[in-house]
């Protein structure tokens, strides 16, 4: 199984089941919370904290997310 640190507008959709524009925007506000350059990835811990959604239920339901990165 391939596993990623980064999280995606893709996987915002998913995730929070939004439209595509929707989960874009949120990626984009995300990025610009956490401070973020524009070539900087957002991570899935720190769209979590963004979110208010805890890392760990989501490494349980979502299984592209690497544990190790804990």
């Amino acid at each position: 199984m391939n596993h990623r640190i980064a999280i995606y507008p893709k996987d915002i959709q998913v995730i929070l089941n939004v439209s595509e524009r929707t989960a874009r925007n949120i990626y984009k506000k995300a990025k610009e919370v956490m401070g973020k350059d524009v070539h900087q990835a957002l991570t899935f811990r720190e769209f979590c904290e963004y979110e208010g959604i805890k890392f760990e239920e989501l490494i349980e339901h979502y299984p592209v997310i690497n544990n190790k990165s804990k």
